[in-house]
């Protein structure tokens, strides 16, 4: 499909959010199409995936985008395998907005230059790969509904590229992470994560943002961070079977989260040097966990601590002296 009708595009900013508007026109949309100009689909296409055909739709420049209303959306069939997915947005600057995607082995993978947009679209039972798989720069990722079903598929959101925003999604019941981030620079705010089979945030990148988040009941930590220079602050990160928020890195900082009633640790650094020193621990609330802080290479006085602990609030700490420092 090479759809050349005239469009227009409206941006605007609001609270610093990119929002745009599409003047978009129906075309008739088959399996396999490339889309190249603003595109509205209102019904549910049957797309049986391939090695020949590994993406349902995919969107491209210098004009592609798509709208889904109403009915509008994919269901794949075929073999499910790693690398397909129902949509594959290329290029630069492209959109997808709306829509349901399911059944298909990896939901949305946004690849080209990056600066693409995904907003307000349900990802439901992606059976192997992740619900949406990132591997670009600089990309908008909000507002979008992603359900599994705790065992298969991979992550909710695997961000690879750098400088991507990650704002306002909701990940249910994923088959591995909630969101992986393995790029640098990459903002997290604002999600609600539950029911991860690994962590529901594991951050690996370096100079990363993650604000906001409620995470919660995840099979691992709610949040994990293996990096340095991690923002990590005013999340919930309650009920995990693992520890609500654990670090192991150096120069990350960890202040004003609440980390209440998970099975192992509220806040846990970890033993490793010099991996896991000169963080910043303070203003925390941790409590009703088995420990509620715990920091290593500390005596019983806390003297000789390799990270800044103060003014959390907590009942128990490995060790004791943690909970008390100013």
């Amino acid at each position: 499909m090479d759809n050349k009708a005239p469009t227009s595009i409206i941006y605007s900013t609001v609270f610093g959010i990119l929002v745009v508007g599409l003047s978009a026109h129906s075309f008739a949309v088959d399996c396999y199409d490339i889309i190249r100009s603003p595109t509205i689909l209102t019904e549910n296409l049957q797309c049986e995936l391939s090695d020949t055909n590994p993406y349902a739709l995919t969107i491209a420049g210098p004009d592609g985008s798509l709208r889904m209303f109403g009915d509008g959306g994919i269901t794949c069939t075929g073999d499910v395998d790693i690398g397909r997915f129902g949509i594959f947005v290329d290029g630069i600057s492209r959109y997808v907005i709306g829509g349901t995607i399911s059944n298909c082995p990896g939901g949305i993978l946004v690849g080209g230059l990056g600066f693409h947009s995904i907003l307000n679209t349900e990802i439901n039972d992606y059976l192997i790969d992740d619900a949406i798989k990132i591997n670009s720069d600089y990309n908008l990722i909000q507002r979008n509904s992603i359900t599994g079903n705790g065992t298969d598929g991979d992550d909710g959101i695997d961000s690879n590229g750098n400088g991507n925003t990650i704002i306002q999604n909701t990940i249910i019941d994923s088959g591995d992470e909630g969101i992986l981030v393995e790029g640098n620079s990459v903002t997290v705010t604002l999600n609600y994560i539950q029911g991860s089979n690994q962590a529901g945030i594991d951050f690996e990148g370096l100079n990363g943002t993650i604000t906001y988040n409620t995470l919660l009941e995840n099979t691992l930590s709610g949040i994990e961070v293996d990096t340095s220079g991690a923002y990590v602050v005013q999340n919930i990160s309650n009920e995990n079977i693992g520890a609500g928020i654990e670090i192991e890195g150096f120069n990350n900082i960890v202040r004003q989260n609440v980390a209440n009633n998970n099975n192992t640790v509220g806040i846990l650094i970890s033993d490793q040097l010099p991996e896991s020193s000169d963080n910043t621990i303070r203003e925390n609330i941790a409590l009703d966990n088995t420990t509620d802080l715990e920091g290593p290479f500390a005596d019983v006085f806390c003297d000789n601590l390799v990270n800044d602990w103060g003014d959390n609030i907590a009942d128990t700490s490995n060790p004791d002296c943690l909970r008390l420092l100013p």
